[in-house]
């Protein structure tokens, strides 16, 4: 039995807090404080706690839900995930998705957490190396490269740059686990270089 001592007056959050799985028994609410106890395990925990700073900081402004969590201010900055300049000559592409760095380090996995960001940047530099036809590159989940995190076509011999990207749900919304750099071509004879990559996270 996990017990939660909640600071609010909200009956909303209070009605909320009675539809959450897992529930022992009906929570008791007393003056400011929400009283409540939960079957969870160390995972549930976390995603309870997740999940709950949503309802406490939601908030609707000139008809508007926002959540002012976004707003608080040691959680304002972006965050750089990942950094690299380790220059690939990917030689005669191909027309399929494979990993930017050597399948003997397995795609050169990342790490990351994406718990409480909402969007993702990247800076991709890349050169077209002559190559003629159109240039694709991904970031995808590391277990499961059918998700895709980011994808930008149609590339150039330029630094791509987007920080406005929106995280996709459900798949990468508190996601924990790892991504990978693929890339392609539109034949089997272009050999472009990937000079770079950098991947930052954003509230």
């Amino acid at each position: 039995m996990v017990v939660y001592t909640i600071n609010t007056t909200s009956r909303s959050v209070y009605d909320w807090i009675c539809t959450q799985p897992n529930l022992n028994s009906n929570p008791s609410m007393a003056h400011d404080i929400i009283t409540v106890d939960f079957n969870h395990d160390a995972i549930q925990q976390r995603n309870f706690k997740i999940a709950l700073m949503k309802v406490l900081y939601l908030v609707n402004v000139d008809g508007v839900q926002e959540n002012l969590y976004s707003y608080i201010e040691q959680l304002l900055g972006d965050q750089l995930v990942f950094v690299t300049e380790s220059q690939q000559t990917k030689t005669n592409l191909g027309t399929a998705y494979v990993d930017v760095f050597p399948a003997s380090i397995t795609g050169n996995p990342i790490p990351i957490d994406t718990t409480g960001f909402t969007k993702v940047g990247i800076q991709l530099f890349w050169n077209k190396n002559s190559g003629v036809s159109q240039h694709d590159f991904r970031i995808v989940n590391n277990a499961n490269v059918n998700q895709v995190l980011v994808e930008k076509t149609n590339i150039t011999t330029t630094i791509t740059e987007d920080f406005n990207i929106p995280i996709p749900s459900p798949t990468f919304i508190n996601f924990i686990g790892k991504l990978r750099l693929q890339c392609k071509a539109g034949n089997a004879t272009d050999d472009p270089i990937f000079l770079g990559c950098r991947i930052y996270l954003r509230r």
